[in-house]
C-alpha cells in the first residue's frame, strides 16, 4: 500500500476500515456470484433464469455486506432509495459511506441514481486535503460485474470514489492489488464454501409442448 502513502483518502481507509474488510468483500462477492448463478439455473429454465440472475446476485451481494461489516465493527443500514421502490445497503464509518453497483466495465460510472448522487455531493473529494468545508465523508462505491464468458463469477472488483456531481471517478481502485490478493487461494476459498451451502431443490424438468 506504499502507493497510496500521503493520500488522505487511503489514509482515511487504513484508519477506519479493518484490512479484513475488504479481504472478506471480495471472497462474499465471489461467493455470492456462485451460489446466485447455481440457484437460478437450478431451479429456472434457462431465459428464466438469465433474467432473474442480476437480482438474486444483488440480493445476494447486499447482504452479505451487511453480515462483513456488523462483524467487522462498522455500521450498516438498508435504507429505501428516493423512490421508495428499492432498497440499497449502506456502510458507515467515522468519515466514509459505503454502498455498491453492478456496472458493465470497471471504469464505467454506476447509473444515475438520487441516492449516490446525494451522497456523492455530501462527500469530501479533496483526496490530497483536509478541508473540512467541502465535507465530513468520503462515498466510496463497490464496483462489480460478471464475466462474460463465466457469469459465474465476477469480472472485476474494485471501490470507486465519485466526483461530487457522480459522472467521474476521482478514485477508482483494483482491490484485489490493494488487498495483494492471493487468486488461487481465493478459488479454494469460494469452492470450498459453495459446498458448504446447501444444495437447492431441482424443479422437475418440462418438456416443450409441441404445437397440435
Amino acid at each position: 500500500m506504499t502507493k497510496y502513502e500521503g493520500n488522505v483518502l487511503f489514509s482515511v481507509l487504513e484508519a477506519e476500515v479493518p484490512e479484513s474488510f475488504f479481504s472478506s468483500v471480495i471472497r462474499s462477492f465471489w461467493t455470492a456470484y456462485e451460489v446466485a448463478h447455481n440457484l437460478a439455473f437450478a431451479n429456472h429454465a434457462p431465459p428464466e433464469a438469465h433474467d432473474l440472475l442480476p437480482y438474486l446476485r444483488r440480493a445476494k451481494i447486499e447482504e452479505s455486506l451487511r453480515d462483513i461489516a456488523s462483524r467487522s465493527g462498522l455500521l450498516t443500514t438498508y435504507e429505501k432509495n428516493e423512490g421508495k421502490n428499492a432498497w440499497y445497503t449502506q456502510i458507515q464509518t467515522s468519515n466514509c459511506v459505503f454502498t455498491a453497483s453492478s456496472v458493465e466495465g470497471p471504469q464505467q460510472m454506476v447509473r444515475s441514481a438520487i441516492f449516490r448522487e446525494t451522497l456523492a455531493a455530501s462527500a469530501q473529494l479533496s483526496l490530497f486535503s483536509s478541508n473540512e468545508e467541502e465535507g465530513k465523508a468520503f462515498y466510496g462505491i463497490f464496483l462489480h460485474g460478471p464475466d462474460v464468458l463465466e457469469p459465474s463469477r465476477p469480472a472485476f472488483i474494485r471501490l470507486g470514489f465519485p466526483s461530487k456531481d457522480c459522472k467521474s471517478w476521482v478514485e477508482n481502485i483494483d482491490l484485489y492489488i490493494y488487498c495483494n490478493f492471493d487468486m488461487k487461494q481465493l478459488l479454494t476459498e469460494v469452492a470450498e464454501e459453495c459446498v458448504e451451502i446447501a444444495s437447492p431443490v431441482l424443479l422437475p424438468s418440462v418438456g416443450v409442448r409441441k404445437k397440435a
